[in-house]
């Protein structure tokens, strides 16, 4: 049985939609979706411990993001909310993160083609406007070398200190007349910590 140019034009036609509703099926139920922007760029760092990150998709995808898994190394505590137009999720950590710390958080699911993003988390910040702790005791264990040793006690004696570069010494009441000698083992101690005694107030 031969086919008629109508018959022809209907199975063509019908052959092309088949192939186009299968193609849309695979678009919007199986097609992998991308990462192509987030809101932090990779390899940040001095990054908020309590971070919101924002990640945009290839194209809007409401349904398919609902079933996004985030993950992290370390392991964290992690929640996200769609957006409103289905373009992406926002990241935020349920718990303020360790810091000075390399994360490397990942984002997947069903159709999520898998993404890792990295970045390190700023120092402990203490106080308004303060310095980062690590600097600060750092600068401040310079500023007082010998904080770390004191009070430094003895049978007969005990150095401390009062202020920046002034300490004292107090010495047992019986062993009062041996303040002279006393002092010799003083400033032989703070020699012996590094310090020189005659570059700082030592009251005894």
């Amino acid at each position: 049985m031969e086919l008629t140019n109508k018959n022809r034009l209907i199975i063509i036609f019908g052959l092309t939609g088949i192939l186009v509703l299968g193609y849309i099926l695979y678009y919007f139920f199986l097609m992998p979706i991308n990462v192509v922007k987030t809101s932090l760029p990779q390899n940040s760092t001095n990054v908020s411990r309590t971070p919101s990150i924002t990640v945009f998709f290839d194209r809007k995808a409401a349904s398919a993001l609902k079933d996004a898994v985030i993950t992290s190394e370390p392991q964290e505590g992690w929640s996200y909310d769609v957006l409103s137009d289905g373009s992406g999720i926002t990241i935020k950590s349920e718990k303020e993160l360790k810091a000075k710390t390399v994360y490397v958080l990942e984002i997947s699911g069903r159709r999520i083609k898998p993404f890792k993003l990295t970045f390190t988390t700023k120092s402990v910040e203490f106080g308004v406007g303060a310095p980062n702790a690590w600097e600060s005791f750092d600068a401040y264990e310079k500023e007082h070398p010998l904080l770390k040793y004191l009070p430094f006690r003895t049978e007969r004696y005990v150095i401390m200190q009062s202020a920046k570069d002034t300490y004292f010494v107090i010495v047992y009441g019986i062993y009062k007349d041996q303040t002279d000698t006393i002092k010799s083992e003083v400033y032989a101690w703070f020699k012996s910590r590094g310090v020189d005694p005659n570059s700082v107030k030592i009251d005894f």
